[in-house]
């Protein structure tokens, strides 16, 4: 039996790259990649945790964790166990209510509109489409306009207070001092954490690798460019016309 940390975060918010950290840092584990950066910016050279469940099938998966027994005793769960019908909250509490009292919830937050579209820049440069809009559950470019405005406008996590749950949002991953993720991460986790100098490297190659999507977000979107700039337009446009 292992004990699972669970990561939990909306496609595109960095999951990949915090399930590696966990992995590669963790002092009682060896055998993972020391650099798990794709050209595009991803962690997907060391895995691909993208995944949207629903709470039953996630649950699924979370047992699937706990019994597939490492020789280190410990597993993670990583992916967003909530689909469009579905709430968030519920969810998450019924994840805390299955896990043992060493297990760890990590959730990343993603609350401010261009959060969410950086995100879904990066899954639209990073992530097969079929696959990515199968997550979404949409079919075609023009309902991606109205499931970016759903995800913008949802309330996220609520105040769940629980000593096993840690707290990340974007700023925290992206934030240029690379130590603040770190001590949080140390901080969840509880146990020793080793190379952090590589850590600070590969951290440092990875942020340069989202200056492409920061460059977008600063030069505001039309409606001729790439499906995910044009659902960032026709938000924006609607919003300031008073749309909902």
């Amino acid at each position: 039996m292992n004990q699972v940390t669970v990561v939990v975060y909306p496609p595109g918010a960095y999951g990949s790259f915090i399930s590696w950290m966990i992995e590669r840092f963790s002092k009682h584990r060896t055998g993972v990649t020391d650099d798990p950066l794709l050209p595009d910016g991803s962690s997907h050279g060391y895995a691909s945790f993208c995944k949207v469940k629903g709470i039953d099938d996630f649950m699924a998966g979370l047992e699937e964790a706990r019994n597939d027994t490492k020789p280190w005793h410990t597993n993670i769960y990583a992916g967003w166990p909530s689909n469009p019908s579905e709430d968030l909250d519920s969810n998450i509490k019924t994840i805390l209510e299955w896990m043992m009292p060493f297990d760890k919830l990590i959730y990343v937050d993603v609350a401010r509109a261009d959060e969410h579209i950086l995100c879904y820049l990066r899954n639209e440069a990073t992530m097969d489409r079929d696959r990515w809009y199968g997550m979404l559950g949409i079919d075609n470019d023009y309902q991606l306009a109205d499931r970016l405005r759903i995800d913008i406008e949802s309330h996220g996590l609520s105040g769940i207070n629980d000593p096993r749950l840690t707290w990340l949002n974007i700023e925290d991953i992206l934030d240029e001092h690379s130590g603040v993720l770190w001590h949080k991460m140390c901080n969840a986790l509880g146990w020793p954490m080793k190379d952090n100098k590589l850590y600070v490297n590969v951290s440092s190659e990875m942020r340069c690798k989202q200056q492409k999507f920061y460059q977008l977000l600063a030069e505001g979107f039309t409606p001729e460019g790439t499906p995910v700039q044009r659902a960032a337009w026709k938000y924006f446009k609607d919003k300031n016309n008073g749309s909902n």
